[in-house]
Parts: C-alpha cells; structure tokens; sequence
C-alpha cells in the first residue's frame, strides 16, 4: 500500500524538541497563578496555485443513501484557498509536555451520510476509539499504519452500532471502508502532544493554555504534505502565523 503525500516528511517531523529549561516551572501541574500566563498560537493554512481539481467516483452500493457519485474529499480548499482539514500541532520532548489527565477522551469515528466523521482528528498514544455507525448500512473501519500493515478492521453492519479498540503508540492511520465505499477516507494523528488543533472550512486553527518554551510547529495534509516551522513562546504570548501550501510556499 503506497502511503500518502507527506506521510515520510510527517514521521520524520515528528522528532521532538526540548523546550527552554526555563518553561519547566510553568509546565508542571500548571500553577493556578500561571494560567493567565500561558501563550496561544492561532493561524490560517492556505494552499497558493491552482488548486487541484476535486475527483469524483460512481457510487455501486447503497445508492439510494449514498447517491449515484460521491467526491474523494482530499481537496477541501475554498476559493480563497483556505484549507480544511489540516492538522497544527505542537511537538517538544514528552517528558516536558504536561501530564495527561487520569483519563484520557475517548476519540470518535462516526459512519454517518456515507462518510467518516471527523475525517482527520488527533488522538494520544494508546487512547481508545469508539467507531459507530450512524448510517442504516453495512460499514466497516480499515486502519492501515505507515507501512501498509493493518492496525485495526472492524465492521458495523447495523444502524446504531458501536465497537471499541485501542490506537497504537504513535504515527498515522489511514482508515477505509472496505465494503464498496471506496471514496470513504479518515486520518488519526496519534501524538503525545496535548497541543493540537484541525482546522475548519475558513482554514483557521487555535491552539490554547501553551507553556512558554520553544516548539516545533507542524502542519501536515492528507495531500499537500507537511510544512514545519519553529515557534517560540514567552509567558502568555499570542503567535499568529500564516501557513502556505502549494508551489510558491518557501
């Protein structure tokens, strides 16, 4: 299985970067008289050049809940080339970053109207994901890891159904539906970091409650690849960035 535009550029991005000594006071247990001091980084992903044209494909089961054709949905850019579903995220060494809370969120990945939703989220090593199927037809979650191995399969063949599993350690999972949805696609960044965001229609992420300390930015897309970009923090700073995919970004 030959993976996705980025996928090589992204793994090795995700080598993590110490954060300043200095920021190491505020990060543990996050002081109540600190919080007001903790940064935010926010930001707009925009593709510049002629944005790829969308692709479309015959739909040969389930017409009349999925439709006659339905579009790959890889190329989610507005005419003022925002782009949706990026990810942002914040990388530094683990044992810097705060601690996880005694529980972590459980990740959804819904079946509903013929697709996966969210089609890209970000999730923590070893989190657990709850796949449902909101949709009166048979389904399945295909999870393929970098190299083409399968991480999980499994099928909901009715409405309403739901099933858990456990996420790996760390990386990117591709996920398919493997009974004929052939446009189906989903992504799950598995980071350590708690610092991350997806951005919307408007191409426009925040990222909140940031220690002071230096960071590696990453943005990475299902199609157009990865962009990094250092960030560095100072007590209750406001960042904002612009963030360009595409021919003529640097």
């Amino acid at each position: 299985m030959t993976p996705r535009p980025g996928v090589e550029t992204l793994r090795a991005g995700l080598v993590m970067l110490l954060l300043a000594s200095s920021a190491g006071a505020e990060i543990e247990g996050h002081p109540p008289s600190t919080v007001s001091r903790l940064g935010v980084v926010s930001g707009r992903v925009v593709y510049q050049g002629l944005i790829p044209r969308e692709e479309w494909v015959p739909v040969h089961k389930h017409r009349e809940l999925c439709g006659n054709e339905r579009p790959l949905g890889q190329y989610r850019v507005s005419s003022k080339g925002e782009v949706e579903n990026a990810v942002a995220v914040l990388e530094a060494e683990a044992e810097t970053l705060p601690p996880p809370g005694s529980e972590q969120p459980v990740a959804i990945l819904d079946n509903r109207g013929c697709e996966f939703l969210p089609r890209v989220q970000v999730a923590r090593p070893l989190a657990t994901l709850e796949v449902r199927n909101s949709d009166p037809v048979l389904h399945s979650a295909h999870a393929y890891l970098q190299d083409g191995k399968t991480a999980f399969h499994v099928a909901l063949p009715h409405f309403r159904d739901r099933t858990r599993t456990q996420l790996p350690q760390a990386g990117l999972l591709r996920i398919e539906c493997d009974v004929g949805h052939t446009w189906m696609r989903a992504y799950i960044l598995i980071s350590s970091s708690p610092f991350s965001a997806v951005t919307g229609p408007d191409g426009t992420f925040e990222i909140r409650g940031i220690p002071p300390g230096r960071y590696r930015l990453l943005a990475w897309h299902e199609a157009f690849g990865t962009i990094e970009r250092e960030v560095t923090l100072s007590q209750g700073e406001q960042s904002t960035l612009t963030l360009v995919f595409g021919a003529t970004r640097e």
